[in-house]
């Protein structure tokens, strides 16, 4: 833990990459106004709730429900809120300038750990007619109008249909490693009633199974 935690954010976007880095820095980011926005709450608001005249009980007496209308006191949390929205803005800005010098190297020099620079070279086509819709045929394309130009070619095709056949076999698959679950514990084989609705709860699946 202490390495992790002592790591320089240089030796972090070296080894882990650009995405890896931005991504830690945004849990930062969170992190800061978050802490920043508690602390201060409890030293400044806690007080000022906990002084205040609304008669509120228990949890409410540490918060702004304790504050009589019209109370002077409710000028606290509003500059409060002030403040902290000036913060938070101030905290977004200097990231994002952070993100966009980070962005611009990138495009420029690409990943320290990336010898490659073919990405900074590509491009994305759309409409690809149905017959060219592989790499091979569009590497073979392009290479006829500009010979010995291309570096390489990667088809990405929108499959719905393939996609529903694949979640469909992953939910067979998982019944079927169910089953064989069921029948190694309890000794009964199992057998599925096909059309039987399935009841699906935070992931887990009802399984409509019943000893022979």
């Amino acid at each position: 833990i202490p390495g992790v935690i002592n790591a320089s954010w240089s030796s972090v976007r070296s080894n882990g990459g650009l995405d890896s880095y931005m991504f830690l820095r945004y849990i930062r980011l969170c992190f800061r106004i978050t802490f920043t926005s508690a602390l201060w709450g409890m030293i400044i608001l806690w007080p000022v709730y906990a002084t205040g005249d609304g008669g509120a009980k228990g949890w409410y007496f540490l918060s702004m429900a304790n504050l009589s209308q019209g109370s002077q006191r409710m000028w606290v949390p509003t500059v409060f809120m002030w403040l902290q929205t000036m913060y938070v803005i101030f905290l977004m800005s200097e990231e994002y300038k952070h993100y966009l010098e980070c962005r611009v190297d990138f495009l420029a020099r690409g990943e320290g750990m990336v010898t490659s620079q073919q990405h900074m070279y590509s491009l994305i086509v759309e409409r690809i007619p149905h017959e060219l819709r592989s790499d091979r045929a569009l590497y073979d394309y392009f290479n006829r109008l500009f010979p010995q130009k291309i570096h390489s070619t990667a088809v990405v095709l929108n499959l719905p249909e393939l996609e529903r056949v694949s979640q469909k076999r992953k939910r067979v698959l998982r019944r079927l490693e169910k089953s064989m679950v069921s029948l190694e514990v309890k000794g009964r084989r199992p057998r599925h009633i096909v059309g039987r609705k399935r009841l699906i709860c935070c992931g887990i699946e009802s399984s409509p199974m019943f000893a022979s």
